[in-house]
């Protein structure tokens, strides 16, 4: 900086650049505070954007695994092996012409007039007899 001088003049001189100075200060520690927030509210945003990703993957994850359980599910009633499907065809089949023939008998002995009674009889036989 410059000297000091007696006279009035220089000592202006002075105050000015100090104060000049004392400005600049100002406006680094203002740009400083200005660029450690915008870093905050950047690492907040992040977070935020991290959580909710998460959340989605999260209940993706839920969705899916519902999804393969009720998959699993129809498949097992669904996938039957070949076998099987003739096999209970045919043991309906026969059952059911015995209803027709009003020969079929429920387990207690009495003639079966129910139609519906006679397919749930014959579902169940063929249910029983057809494990494969």
């Amino acid at each position: 900086m410059l000297k000091k001088i007696s006279n009035k003049k220089s000592t202006k001189l002075t105050t000015r650049i100090n104060r000049r100075s004392n400005k600049t200060k100002n406006k680094r520690s203002v740009q400083k505070r200005r660029s450690v927030q915008k870093r905050r509210s950047v690492q907040k945003q992040r977070s935020v954007q991290k959580r909710r990703s998460v959340q989605k993957r999260r209940s993706v994850q839920k969705q899916r695994s519902v999804q393969k359980r009720r998959s699993v599910q129809t498949k097992r009633s669904v996938n039957l092996s070949t076998k099987k499907k003739t096999c209970m065809k045919n043991k309906v089949g026969l059952v059911m012409k015995e209803f027709k023939d009003k020969t079929l008998r429920s387990s207690s002995g009495q003639l079966v007039t129910n139609p519906k009674q006679g397919i749930a009889i014959a579902l169940s036989v063929a249910r029983k007899t057809c494990k494969i």
